[in-house]
């Protein structure tokens, strides 16, 4: 694939800048989490850009769908942002394998089609055990997954593999498309996922051995770092993660819970992205919007699980991921 030249994204960086302002800051999320009724937060929540016409949790993946296929139309290379398509994929494919083996599941009600794969192209990948329609390694992991499934009834090996096997793929991809700042988007990714396996690792009692075999190689810290501080223990593991950029807003005193952890690397991460927002050239822009659109949805299902929940609206509000806006 040839390398695009960052002048050939000039206008669709202009297309992103057009329609970012329809993003939603923290004003809305607080507004969301207060508004009194289902059928209020419906109604709010489509004044906010949303479709329920056919329910709030639809209008979700309506949402990305929509900022997938937006991006796809304006972007010189649509083929570079599969990258962050193939986390869908992937989890598509993870439900569409479980489905074949454990009952009362419908894979039409988990496929999402924010993926590159459509839901037929994934049922007849599984049923037929030809995964070529997959990327390389996700193709490769799906059928050794079946065989793990197959020897262990163990649904943890479907994802574990499955998701070294993506992280793989999007790295594959960034780097054959020559585009450095969706390389270091997917390395960063990548030791988010490694640091918060690696914590709850230790902390279930489990040894290097399991952090090896549930952890993905190319991110920016070296996975036999990673694996070493496992060994240490939690204190050589903060030790390491404060000196990347997604440790830097972690107390340096220790983790705090799981979740806690989790949404201030959040907040890092998000930090890494902002640099992104008003760039004119390369492929930056585009990248930004995606991450913040999937930011959004993800504050709004927080945002619904906290009222499900009966919790209050600030409390909601302390749970939200930082906003890219």
């Amino acid at each position: 694939m040839k390398k695009i030249r960052e002048t050939e994204y000039v206008y669709a960086a202009a297309r992103v800048h057009s329609v970012d302002g329809a993003l939603m800051g923290r004003d809305k999320y607080i507004r969301l989490a207060a508004t009194p009724g289902e059928e209020a937060f419906a109604r709010m929540l489509g004044e906010f850009g949303y479709d329920v016409s056919d329910g709030v949790f639809p209008s979700l993946e309506k949402k990305l769908e929509g900022a997938f296929g937006f991006i796809s139309d304006i972007a010189p290379e649509p083929k570079l942002f599969f990258a962050l398509r193939y986390p869908y994929d992937c989890n598509s494919l993870k439900a569409a394998i479980k489905c074949e083996f454990i009952s009362g599941f419908d894979f039409s009600a988990l496929y999402s089609p924010c993926g590159s794969i459509s839901e037929k192209q994934v049922e007849k990948a599984v049923h037929d055990r030809d995964f070529s329609v997959f990327p390389e390694h996700m193709a490769k992991a799906a059928a050794e997954a079946l065989k793990e499934y197959s020897e262990t009834a163990d649904p943890q090996l479907i994802d574990l593999c499955l998701d070294r096997a993506c992280c793989e793929d999007m790295l594959s991809l960034a780097r054959e498309c020559k585009d450095e700042v969706i390389a270091d988007y997917v390395k960063n990714r990548i030791d988010m996922m490694n640091i918060l396996t690696a914590l709850r690792i230790i902390r279930m009692g489990k040894d290097r051995a399991f952090f090896e075999s549930a952890s993905s190689d190319g991110g920016f810290v070296e996975k036999s770092t990673l694996a070493e501080a496992v060994s240490e223990g939690e204190g050589a593991l903060l030790a390491l993660t404060l000196k990347t950029s997604l440790g830097n807003k972690l107390p340096a005193e220790g983790f705090p819970s799981f979740s806690e952890t989790e949404r201030i690397m959040d907040a890092a991460f998000a930090e890494s992205c902002e640099k992104y927002k008003h760039s004119v050239f390369g492929s930056a822009s585009l990248l930004w919007y995606l991450c913040a659109t999937e930011n959004e949805v993800k504050n709004i299902r927080i945002i619904i699980a906290g009222r499900a929940a009966g919790q209050s609206a600030e409390k909601i509000i302390e749970r939200i991921r930082e906003s890219y806006v």
